[in-house]
């Protein structure tokens, strides 16, 4: 019997402890209960964790503000908050952030029902000054145990998901962008040389035989000039040949030869010994002499030649040294204003009745990806026959010069023809590839992601088709996928223990 009953009250135990480490449970999850909700205006995200509603309970209501510009907290404003119940209206009081983009509230109902929040946010210095966000399809409980039971049954899950809290998506790169269909037709992958736009570029010559003495040592490549700016001096009287202090010298006595001629004539002329046909022949005479003697002049001095920049820009090119013979006409810079440039595409032929259709094209660089018309650009034009020894069209699109491209470099482009077919898109920058396998990040809260596969078609570099996997209207992530990516092979974070609030 004492067996019986050592045994009976060991097992009254084990139920005890059972029942104990099931309440902790209940308990633990209870306190872990919460509301997520979140709504938008026209510029800015509203994510709010609130405790369960119920009859005479303070409600702590965490707001995160995001602004949809750029994915950044809001860092000034005032939010309040008035929750719609039972007819009657519970207001709290406007606050400041707390921190970047965090906002604290509380509100306690009085009376159970189905329940409504208005947030309002005023932001003086930012624009819009106001916003407005609604949400909806909340209830007040008069039992707080009913409360936390609705709010875990509210819990949003999702298969391969990853934590990623607002603090980390503040801190980088971000963007979230709906899913939806756009126009997106035959799309040809190539890349693209930089090249000066004609007129861009002017060349600056020697006017004389000479040695070359540079002036200054700023005078680099890339260097900026202003018109006007002395590039070098060419000694042109320091050659045996040519000798720019003979020449000057042949010219002022020219010049003075036929000034005299011209006076004598003109004098003849006065006394009607001469014709009226000498004259003008000896005018003529002393007009050209005195125009090549004042050409000599210009931009020489004691037997040397100054070179100038002709226009302000840029020195692409600087094509001489300290030292150096160079002869009249010869090349000594080339000056760049680089205003707009040119962007030259060379595509295989078989593409050739697609170029007659381009309605564009996305131009994408190590800072960023962007359209014709982001640059201001246009088309050019595009071959209309080919060489045999290389079956490649060119095709010549003109940007304005906002990226600092360097000529002769080269871009990966998205050249894209017009369509009418409306395909469903994701951001291209948000697709993951893994051993031939794409995926996506879908926001189930702005705080929790489910990683998706999806199939993909074609892509402008900018969109990417999406044959299946995603539905129009969910919210997937752009900028950032690959932190994201990151964060989940790292083993992400505990739902729960995501903030440091």
């Amino acid at each position: 019997m004492r067996i019986l009953r050592n045994i009976f009250v060991l097992a009254l135990g084990a139920l005890a402890l059972s029942a104990c480490h099931h309440h902790d449970e209940h308990s633990h999850d209870h306190e872990h209960a919460e509301l997520l909700l979140t709504s938008y205006s026209s510029d800015y995200e509203l994510f709010v964790e609130m405790s369960p509603l119920s009859v005479g309970e303070e409600a702590e209501i965490l707001c995160h503000l995001t602004r949809l510009s750029d994915y950044k907290p809001l860092t000034e404003g005032e939010l309040s908050a008035e929750m719609v119940v039972g007819g009657k209206k519970i207001s709290a009081e406007s606050v400041k952030p707390e921190r970047p983009g965090i906002f604290h509230l509380h509100l306690t109902p009085n009376v159970a029902g189905e329940a409504k929040i208005v947030f309002s946010l005023n932001t003086p210095h930012s624009t819009p000054h106001t916003a407005l966000f609604s949400i909806d399809g909340l209830k007040v409980f008069g039992d707080e145990h009913e409360a936390h039971e609705d709010a875990e049954e509210r819990e949003i899950k999702g298969a391969n998901t990853v934590v990623f809290p607002k603090e980390m998506s503040w801190g980088i790169d971000f963007s979230i962008a709906e899913v939806v269909k756009a126009p997106l037709g035959n799309v040809i992958h190539t890349v693209a040389q930089v090249q000066p736009s004609q007129g861009d570029e002017t060349q600056v010559v020697a006017k004389a035989d000479g040695l070359v003495t540079l002036t200054g040592g700023a005078l680099t490549e890339g260097s900026a000039v202003t018109a006007g700016k002395a590039i070098c001096v060419i000694d042109a009287s320091s050659t045996a040949n040519n000798n720019l202090a003979v020449q000057q010298q042949q010219a002022l006595v020219e010049l003075n030869r036929a000034k005299a001629e011209y006076e004598r004539v003109k004098s003849l002329r006065e006394d009607k010994l001469a014709l009226e046909s000498d004259l003008a022949s000896a005018k003529a005479a002393y007009e050209s002499a005195e125009a090549a003697y004042k050409a000599m002049q210009k931009g020489f001095a004691q037997g040397k030649q100054t070179v100038t920049a002709p226009r302000a820009g840029y020195l692409k090119q600087l094509l001489v040294k300290n030292g150096q013979f160079v002869q009249a006409g010869e090349a000594i810079a080339v000056i760049t204003q680089s205003r707009t440039l040119q962007l030259k595409a060379e595509v295989p032929a078989s593409y050739y009745a697609d170029l007659k259709s381009v309605s564009g094209a996305n131009i994408i660089t190590k800072n960023g990806s962007y359209t014709l018309a982001d640059l201001s650009g246009r088309m050019l034009s595009y071959g209309r026959q080919v060489d045999v020894a290389s079956p490649l069209i060119p095709v010549t699109f003109e940007i304005n010069n906002v990226l600092d491209l360097l000529p002769g470099t080269f871009v990966e482009t998205y050249i894209h023809t017009q369509t009418q077919d409306m395909k469903l898109c994701v951001p291209a920058e948000g697709v993951m590839e893994d051993m031939g396998n794409y995926s996506v990040y879908v926001q189930l809260t702005p705080e929790l992601f489910e990683k998706r596969q999806v199939k993909i078609g074609v892509t402008d570099g900018i969109l990417t088709e999406v044959v299946s996997g995603v539905a129009e209207g969910e919210r997937v992530v752009g900028k950032g996928a690959v932190s994201l990516k990151l964060q989940q092979a790292a083993g992400g974070l505990d739902p729960h223990a995501g903030h440091n609030h």
